[in-house]
């Protein structure tokens, strides 16, 4: 069986449940700030606090599934569990909430 990839089953399973892709990108650009105040430090890329949280969530979310890396489907679990991420705005209104997400993925 060949496996899916993790943009392939997170653009498949989005559309599933009803999101207009182009529609969704559109949102997320106005809710998200531009940092251009973030200066890279030599040898790494700049990270806010709250990236970093939602990166080390991804990584539980990927461990509890039994994967060693988090993929783009566990960011996206990771932020529809934070209610003050640009995603989880936008996309808990349309009914798509953390458990909805992760009941369409198992």
């Amino acid at each position: 069986m060949k496996a899916i990839e993790p943009q392939t089953l997170l653009i498949s399973k989005s559309t599933n449940l009803g999101i207009d892709l182009n529609w969704a990108r559109q949102a997320v650009r106005k809710q998200t700030p531009n940092h251009t105040d973030l200066k890279p430090v030599r040898g790494q890329l700049p990270i806010t606090i709250r990236a970093r949280r939602i990166l080390d969530n991804a990584t539980k979310e990927a461990r509890l599934q039994g994967c060693d890396d988090p993929d783009n489907v566990h960011v996206l679990m990771a932020l529809l569990k934070d209610a003050n991420s640009a995603s989880a705005k936008i996309l808990n209104p349309m009914g798509i909430t953390y458990d909805t997400f992760k009941h369409t993925i198992a």
